[in-house]
């Protein structure tokens, strides 16, 4: 299972699945060390671990999307 960070409040990091549903809330501590919000994570049996280079992807996609959009109104 995938998910991303979407969030930390206090203690608890909230998740969001990849494949839609609901949030998910976890304890920060089950998380490894160094997640940041919007990191993308697979949880296999039992451990959370950072996709480095999916996240790294997932970021440059919006990145690309924000640029594309300010352009495009930028143009108006």
């Amino acid at each position: 299972m995938r998910y991303a960070i979407d969030r930390f409040e206090e203690d608890r990091a909230i998740l969001i699945p990849s494949e839609g549903g609901e949030a998910v809330e976890v304890a920060r501590a089950l998380l490894p060390e160094g997640a940041r919000e919007s990191d993308i994570l697979s949880f296999e049996e039992g451990v959370y671990t950072i996709l480095s280079e999916e996240t790294a992807r997932k970021k440059a996609e919006v990145s690309e999307r924000l640029k594309n959009l300010y352009n495009r109104n930028k143009n108006k």
